[in-house]
Parts: structure tokens; C-alpha cells; sequence
């Protein structure tokens, strides 16, 4: 599981995927278009952002971390995963056949998993920050995708989620950024939270920090508890 790679000071070669907004926002529950990803190449460890331990509280949990060789991360090194797109006031999914699942950035929206014809999928459920959260489009997005677990013949079950964005606050984030002494003005504008679901249901929430074009630096992983069916329904109701 890629879990193991998004450590604090480890820095990737990437072409994040951006959201996608010009569809309509009518809450459909569409195909993600990326399967796998852009290819995401580990390059090394940051020269400020400290390898490992996270400030704070935090700290003692991520005080045994061991060089990235340990965990088979070599530099050029491609991390394999599956995508899933963020399409505002739609629900993207992708079957993921066993693979990690990455999808972000985050501010708010649900990632969900569920089981639908024997077959596993992982879904973003596409919330738009600037709307209100109880209008359209995210009352249709949110109930659209609700009904697939409360009709009078669900056609999806097993539902498990989280919200990723969270897990974190902005004072983690900052003082996440501020091991620049330089750059921390520009890290903070440009920290992004992107959700890893792993191919065995673990919800991680990840900080990643663009510092330069399509280079990132992580800034940690927090593994987060999901929620179940009824949970999720809540959240989104």
C-alpha cells in the first residue's frame, strides 16, 4: 500500500489532475476519467521540510519513521495508484481492482466506498465550497448519491467515508510550512489536502505542498476513521 510513501519530507515529480467544472451540476454519479493517474515519481527528500516526525502533538507518531529505502522508495521511483476526478456538483467514482486510490484536493467534499455487482468502487462525492451547503448543487449532488443506499432497492451497499479536509488545521498546516524559512508564504498558499483510500478500506488524509511547477513536497499523512452507511448518510442529508 502507497500509505507507506507519503511520509513528511518526501517530495514527488507530479501533474496533480485539476477539478473539472465545466459539466453540468445535476448530481449524475459519472465515470472518473483518470485510471491510473498522472505518473507521480518520488524524488528525493526536501532540503527544509523536515523527513519524518510532525511537529506537535504529533510527534511521537511519527517518531520511528525509517529512511524511504525501507519502505522500497527509490529515487525515480513511480507510485502506482488510481486516480478519481473531483467534478463539481457530480460524484466521480473509479473501480479500483485492488489498487490504492488517490482524489483530491480537498475542501470539504466526502470520499466514499461502496459495493455494487460483486465490485468495489471509490467515489468523490464533488461538493462546491462556493455554493451553499444545503442548495443546489450540493443538495443535488448529496442526494443523488444518497439514494443509491436508501431507494426501495439499493443498488449499492456497504458504504464507508470520510472527510478528508478535516483532519487537518490550519495551525498543523502552518507550522508544516514554516520549516521554510524562505518559501513558508508561498507553501501555505499552496498546500493542498488529497485523499488516499488504500485497497483494503484504510482512509488516509494527505497534505501536499506545491513548491514549484509539478513538484510536491508531503507535509504528512494522518490515517483518519471513516464513517459507516448510516454515518456517511448523515453527513450527507
Amino acid at each position: 500500500m502507497i500509505s507507506k510513501y507519503f511520509v513528511k519530507g518526501t517530495t514527488y515529480t507530479w501533474a496533480a489532475p485539476t477539478s473539472i467544472s465545466n459539466v453540468p451540476r445535476d448530481g449524475t454519479i459519472v465515470a472518473s476519467g483518470h485510471s491510473p493517474g498522472p505518473a507521480m515519481t518520488y524524488a528525493g527528500l526536501d532540503g527544509e521540510i523536515v523527513y519524518g516526525p510532525m511537529p506537535g502533538p504529533l510527534a511521537k507518531i511519527y517518531a520511528k519513521t525509517t529512511p524511504p529505502t525501507s519502505h522500497g522508495l527509490n529515487a525515480n521511483q513511480n507510485v502506482p495508484y488510481v486516480w478519481v476526478d473531483y467534478v463539481l456538483g457530480r460524484t466521480a467514482y473509479q473501480q479500483t481492482a485492488g489498487i490504492d486510490v488517490l482524489t483530491g484536493f480537498m475542501s470539504g467534499c466526502w470520499i466514499v466506498t461502496w459495493t455494487e455487482g460483486g465490485n468495489r468502487y471509490v467515489g468523490h462525492v464533488g461538493t462546491v465550497e462556493s455554493a451553499p451547503k444545503d442548495a443546489p448543487p450540493n443538495s443535488t449532488v448529496k442526494n443523488t448519491f444518497a439514494n443509491k443506499f436508501t431507494g426501495p432497492a439499493p443498488a449499492a451497499s456497504h458504504l464507508k467515508g470520510f472527510n478528508p479536509a478535516g483532519a487537518w488545521n490550519m495551525g498543523e498546516i502552518t507550522s508544516v510550512c514554516k520549516e521554510s524559512t524562505t518559501n513558508w508564504g508561498n507553501y501555505c498558499g499552496n498546500a493542498k489536502i488529497m485523499a488516499l483510500v488504500t485497497r483494503n478500506d484504510h482512509f488516509y488524509s494527505v497534505l501536499m505542498i506545491k513548491s514549484a511547477v509539478n513538484t510536491w513536497i508531503c507535509g504528512g499523512a494522518k490515517r483518519v476513521s471513516g464513517k459507516d452507511q448510516a454515518g456517511v448518510l448523515r453527513a450527507l442529508g
